[in-house]
């Protein structure tokens, strides 16, 4: 669904002053290219709950960390109930100048909303569909779409300045204290009061799923590196 040009917009200016150096991951290589990227004009962060392999209980994002990411995440979360007013979640990943190779998630329950935004030329999601048995080439400029992380995912090469945004549940915030639950539903967030743990897609099978994308990417190398969508998944082709 595309986005209004003025939420995009809006958007776009709001990401471009936030503090991105603060909140930058340790991932300091583009997947989409494979190159190396500039730390100061890259970053993510994560808003919204989870739990970290040194914790025992989940914990939702400090509040000094939800104030320097406003007005953005307002607007963000915005466009999100504006698209899809009944899609719950538990977090927002968000990235500047940041793409993942072929990849399929894991303790994530889908479905995700993704969108992304910039001034950028190429940048979409390659999606495997499991079912179909073929992928897929997704647009997410300036538009929200629906798919399911636990299938093999990556974004196409891309030039120019990105952010992208992904809201999604994770069975890492299964035992969230009400009152931190609370606290993401008053920041906006449409949070999903019965999450269970995602048993529908194990690890073996989205092993298979990646080795059949790869297989399929294989035949179709020639016209996925003539239409500018191979480095996104070249590593897996060796």
């Amino acid at each position: 669904m595309r986005i209004p040009s003025s939420l995009s917009s809006r958007l776009e200016q709001e990401c471009r002053v936030l503090a991105w150096d603060k909140f930058f991951s340790s991932r300091a290589t583009n997947g989409a290219t494979g190159t190396r990227v500039e730390r100061v004009r890259s970053g993510a962060f994560s808003a919204g709950a989870n739990r970290s392999h040194f914790q025992s209980t989940p914990t939702v994002t400090p509040f000094s960390t939800f104030v320097l990411l406003q007005p953005a995440l307002q607007t963000m979360i915005r466009i999100v109930k504006r698209q899809f007013p009944k899609f719950k979640y538990s977090s927002i990943q968000c990235n500047r100048n940041f793409g993942g190779q072929l990849h399929c998630d894991s303790h994530n329950i889908g479905p995700y909303v993704m969108f992304t935004i910039g001034n950028y030329t190429g940048g979409n999601l390659f999606y495997y569909d499991a079912d179909k048995k073929t992928y897929r080439i997704l647009r997410t400029k300036n538009r929200a779409i629906l798919f399911d992380g636990n299938f093999p995912h990556g974004t196409t090469p891309y030039k120019g300045e990105r952010f992208s945004f992904v809201f999604f549940a994770t069975d890492k915030c299964i035992g969230l204290k009400k009152e931190l639950a609370c606290t993401l539903e008053n920041a906006g967030f449409n949070y999903p009061w019965n999450l269970k743990k995602n048993t529908s897609v194990t690890p073996a099978m989205k092993k298979k799923f990646l080795q059949e994308a790869c297989a399929l990417i294989r035949t179709d190398r020639v016209k996925l590196h003539n239409q500018g969508h191979l480095s996104a998944i070249s590593k897996h082709l060796k």
